[in-house]
């Protein structure tokens, strides 16, 4: 059973032993000296002399190339960590520029800056990203000013960074993200404004479209709430009961800005620059500088800056003609976030955003269309003789075989990143997923529109999309509650095996670009014992 004949991909040449490469210097980890760098420069000037000669010893090189200069660039960035013997804990007064916040609480404000000024005895610490953890000034002021781009001044203890951690949790994470320092016990001082022009403007520009996200809404309804959390990542604005029903039910990426939003937002502007009639070649230009005002708008999470940089790559891709634009774009895409920085590859959010998209590109689009050719509720009929009716019943049929497809796709993906991460798996989580995510795209377009109108000041046509996207998100809640009454709808886990289920994770997406490479042209039988070997073998390893 096959589908289309499968396309080439030639950075994955590059991309895949360029990502064992950091794997593998994050497992055996070396101290980095000249030799190394010898090798690698011998290596590269081979491969560029034997490109055009025997293709085996090409691309032995050209693998080893790749494969080394990961190994290197993972070894470089984790050495530049400070060891604590290097940085002991010490009390410092220092001066922060916030570059990503986290839900806060009354009792402490946290996030990530960039340390700007410190004690003079400090001033090697200047420079460097630091997590901090600050008990807030009790000034209604300083809850207004506390946001992305603003100077914190404080007082606390700084000190280095567990670096030791290799799991999942949220050390691993700081590390991860770049983070060196820990800054806690802390009191704040002082908070200013952002002080870049650039910076007011983008909170303005959110607060207004907060604003216009909540017209048609009384100031003492909720309503508007996870409207709000959905479109503009204010994930503060969920109550706890909806957040563990999103959550439970593997629905709380939604409310993440994230390639999701990225795509609908895309979309949209994509449309309306075709009304707007501007030539198709140009449409790229403006339509990327709108999401880039949207991820900036929204505060830049690592996510949605991924999912614009694919986007940039698709269209590059679509440009130069090539076939199969969206897989080389998503492989382009990766390679240039790990030649940025190496460490995003043992980011959760890298790990799930490639990962789900690639089994999508790989399986999930292929599974449809090869199951919608199978699909003929009318097979007796010629199409000239359809009436309206058997066409919608057709396009409806064929749209929920591809839903299921993608959402399946998905579903296997995320599986065994689920029990690492998270712990759980939600077991009706491939079915909410069919249901939830045109839903969403929905409410995100309501919301896109609601925007839209509220920049030419036409508020009731904004309230009109405002109210529609309310009575989607109302919609989703009322199914996800009907879901949650069955009982028993996600599986919990306790002390999960990781290296067995990344193991699992890297061998899934090896088969998944073997069963492409070979169009799936294997037995049904194969085809559906594939995924269910691989989930089992996923339940087993979360319960060792």
């Amino acid at each position: 059973m096959a589908t289309d004949s499968p396309s080439r991909v030639p950075l994955l040449w590059l991309l895949a032993p360029f990502a064992l490469g950091i794997i593998a210097g994050r497992l055996f980890p070396s101290e980095i000296h000249a030799w190394f760098y010898a090798v690698l420069i011998v290596l590269a000037l081979t491969t560029a002399v034997t490109a055009n000669r025997r293709f085996a010893f090409w691309a032995a090189t050209l693998l080893s190339t790749s494969a080394l200069a990961g190994y290197v660039y993972i070894a470089q960035t984790d050495n530049g960590f400070p060891s604590p013997h290097e940085y002991p804990d010490r009390e410092a007064t220092l001066e922060l520029e916030i570059s990503r916040l986290y839900e806060s609480t009354h009792s402490k404000a946290r996030g990530i800056a960039r340390i700007t000024i410190a004690n003079r005895h400090l001033e090697h610490v200047q420079n460097r990203e630091t997590y901090f953890s600050v008990a807030p000034v009790k000034d209604e002021r300083f809850e207004e000013a506390l946001r992305i781009g603003s100077t914190l001044r404080a007082k606390g203890v700084l000190s280095p960074l567990d670096t030791s951690e290799t799991g999942t949790g949220f050390s691993s994470y700081l590390r991860n993200s770049g983070v060196s320092l820990l800054f806690t016990r802390a009191t704040a001082i002082s908070i200013d404004p952002p002080r870049g022009s650039l910076d007011q403007w983008l909170y303005e520009l959110r607060s207004k479209a907060s604003q216009a996200l909540k017209l048609g809404f009384s100031e003492s309804e909720t309503e508007s709430g996870p409207y709000r959390a959905m479109m503009l990542g204010m994930r503060s604005e969920l109550s706890n009961d909806q957040e563990q029903l999103f959550l439970e039910n593997g629905a709380m990426h939604l409310f993440a800005i994230s390639g999701l939003h990225i795509g609908v937002i895309a979309a949209c502007g994509h449309a309306l620059f075709t009304l707007m009639r501007i030539p198709r070649k140009w449409i790229p230009i403006p339509n990327l500088a709108l999401i880039a005002l949207f991820v900036m708008m929204t505060g830049g999470a690592p996510s949605a800056w991924r999912a614009l940089l694919m986007i940039a790559c698709y269209y590059l891709c679509l440009s130069s003609k090539r076939q199969a634009a969206s897989l080389n774009a998503l492989v382009l895409s990766a390679l240039i976030c790990l030649a940025v920085d190496p460490l995003q590859l043992y980011l959760a959010g890298f790990q799930l955003s490639y990962g789900t998209v690639a089994a999508i590109l790989l399986y999930g689009v292929p599974m449809g269309n090869l199951l919608c050719k199978k699909w003929s509720p009318f097979a007796t009929m010629p199409k000239d003789l359809w009436r309206a009716s058997h066409k919608a019943i057709d396009k409806a049929g064929r749209f929920i075989i591809n839903s299921l497809a993608i959402s399946f796709a998905a579903f296997i993906a995320s599986f065994a990143f689920s029990i690492i991460y998270f712990n759980t798996i939600p077991i009706f989580g491939v079915f909410a997923n069919v249901i939830m995510l045109p839903l969403a795209s929905l409410a995100i377009i309501s919301g896109f529109l609601s925007l839209a109108f509220s920049t030419f000041f036409l508020a009731p046509i904004s309230i009109l999309f405002n109210h529609a996207a309310h009575l989607i998100i109302w919609t989703m809640q009322s199914c996800l509650k009907s879901i949650d009454q069955f009982g028993y709808t996600h599986i919990n886990f306790s002390d999960p095996a990781t290296p067995a289920l990344f193991g699992l994770s890297l061998a899934l997406l090896a088969l998944l670009f073997h069963g492409y490479n070979r169009a799936w042209n294997f037995p049904v039988r194969w085809l559906t014992l594939f995924p269910a070997s691989y989930a089992s073998l996923c339940l087993a390893a979360g319960m060792l």
